[in-house]
């Protein structure tokens, strides 16, 4: 009998496991665009879907939701870089924000992508050290799809910040068309690998760094924090006079708004030139630049540039209605940021100047 149970439970797993090969699918963010101007400007935008057919390997697990505060964790951090990005206008520069990663051993720079639902990783020769565990195919916005594989290359680390042995989607980068990695870039840490985190704070301050799993270093006002079924981040703002979701993108230079959103709003977002933008697939555009006052974040009013797009594809790509704004790195970087990933909550303050930092 007891020979008949272990047998029965054996096969019982198997079938579980059977099943799970034909029901996964997995969705990522990967779309990125480079728009190109007279004065040199270049975004990028989150935004691919991804579909994958195979039994998923388990990623970095979260800490324990008890004993947080009795027990802090060690401190996990990374500096940032920030790669900025002129326009044609006068304040349409965009912000990445890059960490120093290692990949088994391989250092290299990645992007804080929070926009992308899965980590991604050019295709070149470190990445190709790795076998394919199975295919997967990104669609862009424009609906160009582009074959690519998934890859565990080992452990994954941001500085002190360990991210588990997460998959990866490895990228092809075909010649002529617009590369999402720039500046010696090889890497975007999406919010797969984010997420696995119990906290992120993103302070922009003296020392600009990413700080995981430690309490709140400021103290400001909460909001609540959603989570759609895609995986991503949204959190509200004020736009036009309105409440309005957004999804927080680090991975998006360039705060974009959807076009029809802006056109059916008229005196609010005033045009100021347009620039050709490509996303990841080559395909071109044309993407005006628009000036809006009074964008509010976390009870912080900023005047600034956006980009209106086309934005239809969200509503699928997030598996949510009613999204029209991406908010990037022009807004984020101007704030410092607290995401608390299991309480569902955010806070923003300001960043200390430089002098009030020595002073300290």
């Amino acid at each position: 009998m007891e020979n008949k149970g272990v047998k029965a439970g054996f096969m019982l797993a198997l079938a579980m496991m059977a099943g799970s090969v034909f029901a996964h699918r997995a969705r990522a963010g990967a779309f990125d665009f480079g728009a190109r101007g007279d004065a040199g400007f270049a975004s990028s935008l989150a935004g691919v879907q991804a579909a994958a057919l195979r039994w998923r390997r388990p990623v970095a697990r979260p800490l324990p939701l008890f004993g947080w505060k009795k027990h802090p964790p060690k401190l996990q951090s990374a500096p940032i870089t920030l790669l900025r990005r002129t326009g044609a206008a006068a304040d349409t520069s965009g912000a990445l924000i890059v960490l120093p990663c290692d990949f088994g051993g391989h250092e290299t720079r990645c992007v804080m992508d929070s926009g992308n639902a899965t980590t991604f990783i050019k295709d070149d020769a470190f990445s190709r050290r790795f076998d394919n565990e199975y295919s997967g195919q990104l669609t862009g916005a424009s609906g160009h799809r582009v074959q690519t594989a998934v890859i565990y290359p080992g452990s994954l680390s941001a500085g002190s910040i360990d991210f588990g042995s997460p998959q990866v989607f490895r990228v092809p980068v075909r010649s002529g068309a617009g590369s999402p990695f720039i500046d010696g870039t090889e890497a975007y840490i999406g919010i797969d690998v984010l997420y696995s985190k119990r906290s992120l704070e993103l302070d922009f301050g003296a020392a600009p760094r990413l700080v995981a799993d430690q309490p709140p270093s400021f103290s400001s006002a909460e909001n609540r924090l959603q989570r759609t079924p895609s995986g991503h981040l949204l959190v509200s703002i004020g736009l036009a006079g309105e409440t309005v979701p957004a999804l927080w993108d680090t991975g998006t230079s360039l705060t974009a708004v959807d076009i029809k959103y802006i056109r059916s709003r008229p005196g609010v977002f005033a045009p100021v030139g347009a620039v050709n933008t490509s996303d990841g697939a080559s395909v071109v555009q044309k993407t005006e630049i628009y000036r809006v006052k009074g964008l509010v974040i976390g009870g912080y009013r900023f005047d600034g540039d956006v980009i209106g797009m086309d934005l239809s594809h969200l509503s699928g790509i997030l598996q949510r209605r009613g999204v029209s704004v991406i908010l990037g790195g022009n807004f984020i970087t101007k704030l410092n940021w607290y995401l608390d990933l299991r309480g569902k909550t955010w806070s923003v303050s300001r960043p200390r100047p430089l002098s009030q930092a020595a002073a300290s």
